[in-house]
């Protein structure tokens, strides 16, 4: 069995006198499961719900992106103190992360390591 969608649009508390919006709150309940699983909360009430859970989804791929960015391209090693040295760092850094995803493949089967002896 397929793993149901739920949702139900919502508003917060806020002040007095100040309307805080229509959010949508929804969670992925899984077949044999008690309660749900995780619940999210978005302020993109209009779109149909199947449309929202690739978005959810998506959210690994970024975490894996960020850490490989941050472990192999020194995403966060900048230390100076400029706002243009850091836009620089960062779009050598993203451009280099690209580069290798879209145009290298695995360098790790083009370029072997070897031994130095």
């Amino acid at each position: 069995r397929a793993d149901r969608l739920v949702s139900a649009l919502v508003r917060l508390p806020g002040r007095r006198g100040v309307s805080p919006g229509v959010y949508r709150v929804f969670a992925r309940r899984r077949p044999g499961s008690p309660g749900v699983g995780r619940i999210w909360l978005t302020s993109l009430v209009n779109p149909r719900l199947h449309h929202l859970l690739p978005l959810v989804q998506a959210h690994s791929g970024t975490v894996s992106a960020l850490a490989d960015l941050t472990e192999n391209y020194g995403l966060r090693d900048f230390e100076g103190r400029s706002f243009p040295g850091w836009h620089h760092h960062m779009t050598l850094a993203s451009a280099a992360y690209a580069y290798r995803r879209l145009v290298a493949g695995d360098p790790a089967e083009q370029w072997p390591q070897r031994r130095i002896a």
